[in-house]
């Protein structure tokens, strides 16, 4: 039951999204780039974790005259560092989202069109990390994750002058489930935990998250499209020690319309 409030509101989202009509238009997106991305988990250390690593994103999209739909599946892989040599990180990070967005205005800027979209969707993020420390014995000194399911409200303003798209992209935490390991640690006595996919349900000034995107995307022709994106994120939680993390990801691909 810890769940159901956030697939209740997916599943009334995912349920208007495709009661809409059916003049759409399908493409498949995929990016890849560098992900810079830095973490500080007080369950595991005070120190912060950082690195820039290599990151991969796709996108499933559907649109209309009045409506956006989106798939993003993303993942990051990296061994993060520390201003001290003898310690590391092994992290793991995946995350998908479903935005649903519909256009709520049109203008029109210097004879071309400015859409604004308005809307929310589901958001998964998780990020796991092993701690290591390469001074005594133990090796390994804890592994910790951050695990959350997000109902958000969205954004979306694309300018489009015909070969050339520029759009803008927010989207914010509501409410959100959130796991995070039991602090019971003490130096020296690790052991393998089991990962859980649910925990507590928090308001979003608890679990604050927010998403920045920029695009541009370049006309190839009638159905290839090439892009240039940059996104931010930051997230916050403070159970049962602070975690707090923060991404910037530069990247660049190309959009296929089906």
């Amino acid at each position: 039951m810890k769940s159901v409030s956030i697939f209740s509101i997916l599943l009334l989202i995912y349920s208007h999204a495709f009661s809409q009509d059916t003049t759409a238009k399908h493409s498949l997106q995929l990016i890849v780039g560098l992900s810079d991305f830095h973490v500080r988990d007080e369950f595991a250390s005070s120190l912060i974790y950082r690195n820039t690593n290599f990151a991969v994103e796709g996108e499933y999209m559907i649109k209309t005259d009045k409506s956006i739909q989106s798939f993003q599946l993303a993942g990051y892989n990296a061994v993060l560092k520390t201003n001290l040599e003898k310690y590391d990180a092994e992290n793991f990070r995946v995350s998908f989202r479903y935005n649903y967005l519909h256009n709520i205005s049109k203008y029109k800027i210097w004879g071309n069109d400015l859409n604004i979209f308005l809307g929310g969707g589901g958001y998964s993020l998780l990020n796991f990390s092993q701690y290591n420390e390469y001074i005594s014995e133990y090796g390994v000194l804890t592994e910790s994750w951050y695990w959350v399911h997000s109902a958000e409200v969205s954004a979306f303003a694309n300018y489009n002058t015909g070969s050339n798209n520029l759009g803008f992209a927010a989207d914010f935490s509501l409410i959100s489930n959130v796991s995070r390991p039991q602090y019971s640690y003490i130096p020296g006595t690790y052991r393998y935990s089991h990962i859980n996919p649910f925990g507590k349900m928090e308001v979003f000034w608890n679990n604050p998250s927010v998403h920045i995107k920029i695009i541009y995307g370049y006309q190839l022709s009638s159905r290839f499209q090439i892009l240039a994106q940059y996104n931010f994120q930051y997230s916050y939680f403070d159970e049962p020690r602070i975690i707090g993390l923060y991404m910037n990801n530069f990247l660049t691909g190309v959009r296929l319309s089906l």
